[in-house]
Parts: structure tokens; C-alpha cells; sequence
């Protein structure tokens, strides 16, 4: 028999882990030692079962898994700490622009490229991402 719908349930993230979202969609955290494992912190092998995947292990983590962190002192010190670091460098202070030319217009430059894929989660060769966890 075909369900007539399909419905997705999505933890529901806790007000002391709201920085999280902002580092996982942020593509910084693919090159930010700290980021991975802040994520791998949460479950390491969902992380793995996800490809790496931040937004996609936070829709796949137990409630209880995410209640945990946001009591755990030692979670959220590190999460407070990629966040700070993210938000330092999307403002551009420290940066090499910045120190050379101290000009206050900022230069938005982007490149990209189709031949390198940025991290193993955004491939360019593959169809999306597959992550599921048995519910027991």
C-alpha cells in the first residue's frame, strides 16, 4: 500500500546550541579543525553516517543527544569558542586586506570553480546526501 504522506520529524535544536546552526551553514567549518569536531562531539558515527554532513547530522541527531550538550559545560565552552572565531572572521578583523589597506571599503572578491568539490558532503559528482538512523 502507498502512504498518502510522509512526514519528516527534525529534533528541535535548544536555545544554548541556537550558534550551532550559524556554524553549520556557514562553509568555514570545512576547513576549521575545531568546527568538525565540535559536530563529531555530538555522535561520531552519525557524523560519519552523514558524510560529514553539519546540517544534515543536526536533523538527524535524538532529542536526548542535543538535551545533553546543552547542559554540558565543556560542549558549550567549545561551541562558544568556533562561534567567536566564525564571527571574527566574517568581519573581516585581522584579515590580510584589512592590515595592508585599511581602506573602508571592503573588497568582495569569489571564485569558483567547478572542477574541485569543497568538502566530501557538497560533492559535485554525486546526487545529494543520504543519512538515516534506525529508530528503536
Amino acid at each position: 500500500m502507498k502512504p498518502i504522506r510522509t512526514f519528516k520529524v527534525h529534533p528541535s535544536l535548544p536555545e544554548p546550541l541556537a550558534p550551532l546552526l550559524h556554524i553549520a551553514y556557514n562553509l568555514r567549518w570545512s576547513w576549521d579543525h575545531a568546527a568538525i569536531e565540535l559536530f563529531r562531539r555530538l555522535d561520531r558515527d552519525l557524523w560519519e553516517t552523514c558524510g560529514h554532513n553539519p546540517v544534515l547530522l543536526l536533523g538527524n541527531l535524538e532529542q536526548g543527544i542535543l538535551e545533553a550538550a546543552a547542559a554540558d559545560d565543556s560542549f558549550l565552552a567549545h561551541m562558544r569558542g568556533v562561534a567567536e572565531t566564525l564571527d571574527s572572521y566574517l568581519s573581516g578583523q585581522g584579515a590580510w586586506y584589512t592590515r595592508e589597506h585599511h581602506q573602508a571599503d571592503r573588497l568582495l572578491v569569489a571564485y569558483f570553480s567547478a572542477e574541485f568539490g569543497l568538502t566530501e558532503c557538497l560533492s559535485i559528482f554525486e546526487e545529494g546526501s543520504v543519512c538515516w538512523r534506525e529508530i528503536t
